[in-house]
């Protein structure tokens, strides 16, 4: 109802502008302020029946009292200050310590509606009040609480009528959000040799193209594979190549982005230590510079995950290793691409209590890094978030973000608008569902945790990543359904006011596979990567990439 009193004001403030740019008085009093028909407000009837203008346009933005006298007209008189519309309303002639002169202040006419359903605005051309339904978001269409059709009256893009697009609305008010928005492409982009079984696949996005990973196992040799695959309608390019690593052979590998490409991570083992090295691969696909050893460890080196801050060349990688005897979360900070050798007495402990901590995600930030991971200290597997500096030094409390009965395990997280989405597999009701919440940017959680809804029997292994649309995160995630295995793809909003939507489940993105595995998920030039490990017979043990782009809903 505001927005409908400030657009009086405003043409008020704007027709005083241009009267007094030609004379020399000014003017904001008018007769018979307040009418409609003839009519009194107090007058007139608000109910569903009395005949309405129009819905407003957008409104136009606020003009407070400190404009005013920014805008001093002079004046000594009230009547000075007279311009002869209506809606300009009575105006005082009063002193501004601002502006050291006295000014005309306008007093526009306001048009109160005693109906929640119903605003007014004065216009000169009615001559006075006109009374329309609420329309809060100024779409055209006023609110479903109103006995009208807006399913949310707070969005311009959400209305009947509207294009549903990828962004986890009902746009157009049908009761399903994002139906048919993203699209498949018609094939499957099979990365691997079928006479290799793919491991460890991963896959990060730059402006425009993905940079993806795998280790392929022959039976006789382990190899690291690395390359591009570049967006294209309807068929992504592909350029990968093995990539031989000094230290040895991988026994998993991850590629993440940097600033001016992307850089292939890989620890290495050998029988007394494992060693974590890394390769810079442009945004071509080419592999350039030295190997560099980050780190060399005593024990095993596990579950690989990395991330660079926004803007700017400082990497953070975490992994999971056991050189004290039980398993911890360690975390070391690197400047890319000339990163220098760190020793295991200089990596950051992140976790030090009893019990297995593993499988950690993170994300680069703007001060540092933020750090999820599952941890078993407290007897039952949950989920932790911890804010780390650049050095990998705490940057806050540790948080816990899950507490139900049951394991939760396997965490993705991603940065939104807001905070931090953060999804997980969770067997608090029997069986493995997975569940998804939103944090602040200091880890509190601010959203409800929001359940898979009508989707496979079993869920597991998600990842969420960046879509590309403000405000949306995209979730892929493995599941079972009437004993085939599926892809699935659903697309989550979040907020600190709103409970995530889009979180259906509804959305297949591949053939039915014997087993899936190991999704990975990103974003570029706009269009979604979706890769995967597929075994299925007759073909054999694939490593898949799907394109998907983001469409309007279907005729």
């Amino acid at each position: 109802m505001t927005g409908k009193l400030i657009t009086g004001r405003i043409s008020a403030k704007l027709a005083t502008a241009a009267f007094f740019a030609t004379t020399a008085g000014c003017g904001m009093m008018g007769a018979d302020a307040g009418t409609y028909d003839g009519e009194t407000d107090s007058d007139v009837a608000l109910d569903a029946s009395t005949d309405m203008a129009p819905l407003d346009e957008e409104p136009e933005p606020s003009v407070g009292p400190e404009d005013w006298e920014l805008d001093c007209v002079i004046c000594s008189t009230p009547a000075e200050c007279d311009d002869g519309l209506t809606c300009s309303g009575p105006a005082e002639c009063a002193y501004s310590q601002f502006n050291l002169a006295s000014c005309c202040r306008p007093q526009p006419v306001e048009c109160p509606s005693a109906d929640p359903c119903v605003t007014g605005r004065c216009t000169e051309e009615a001559g006075g009040c006109v009374y329309s339904p609420r329309d809060d978001d100024g779409d055209g269409h006023a609110p479903e609480e109103c006995g009208h059709d807006d399913c949310d009256d707070t969005l311009y893009a959400v209305h009947p009528g509207a294009e549903e697009i990828c962004d986890a609305l009902d746009n157009d008010c049908d009761g399903v959000a994002d139906e048919g928005a993203w699209k498949a492409s018609p094939t499957t982009l099979v990365l691997s040799d079928t006479s290799e079984v793919p491991s460890s696949p991963s896959i990060a996005s730059s402006a425009a193209a993905w940079g993806v990973s795998w280790i392929s196992d022959t039976g006789a040799t382990r190899q690291l594979n690395a390359g591009i695959v570049s967006p294209a309608d309807p068929t992504p390019a592909t350029s990968t190549a093995p990539l031989f690593l000094d230290a040895g052979e991988p026994d998993e590998a991850i590629v993440v982005s940097t600033s001016d490409g992307f850089a292939i991570i890989a620890a290495v083992s050998s029988a007394s230590a494992t060693t974590i090295v890394a390769r810079a691969m442009g945004t071509d696909g080419a592999i350039s510079g030295v190997e560099h050893v980050l780190v060399a460890m005593s024990a095993p080196a596990l579950d690989l995950a990395a991330a660079t801050m926004p803007g700017g060349n400082r990497m953070g990688l975490a992994f999971r290793s056991d050189p004290d005897g039980d398993y911890e979360i360690y975390f070391i900070g690197v400047d890319w691409p000339s990163p220098v050798a760190a020793a295991e007495s200089d990596l950051s402990r992140i976790t030090t209590s009893p019990g297995f901590s593993g499988r950690p995600a993170i994300v680069g930030t703007s001060t540092g890094f933020a750090l999820a991971w599952e941890d078993a200290q407290d007897g039952d597997t949950e989920i932790y978030f911890q804010r780390l500096d650049p050095a990998g030094e705490e940057a806050g409390p540790t948080r816990r973000i899950t507490a139900a009965p049951g394991d939760s395990q396997h965490v993705t997280m991603a940065a939104s608008s807001d905070g931090y989405g953060l999804a997980w597999m969770d067997s608090r009701s029997g069986g493995y569902d997975l569940l998804f919440t939103c944090l602040d940017p200091t880890g509190v959680r601010i959203c409800p945790e929001t359940g898979v809804g009508d989707g496979p029997d079993v869920s597991w292994y998600p990842v969420l990543a960046a879509s590309g649309i403000e405000g949306q995160l995209v979730l892929a995630f493995a599941g079972r359904s009437a004993g085939l295995f599926w892809m699935y793809l659903t697309a989550v909003s979040t907020g600190a006011t709103t409970t995530p939507t889009g979180i259906d489940a509804g959305t297949a993105s591949s053939d039915a596979g014997e087993t899936i595995l190991a999704p990975g998920l990103a974003e570029a030039g706009g269009r979604l990567g979706l890769l995967w490990i597929e075994d299925t017979a007759p073909t054999g043990t694939v490593l898949g990439l799907l394109q998907l782009t983001c469409e309007e809903d279907p005729e």
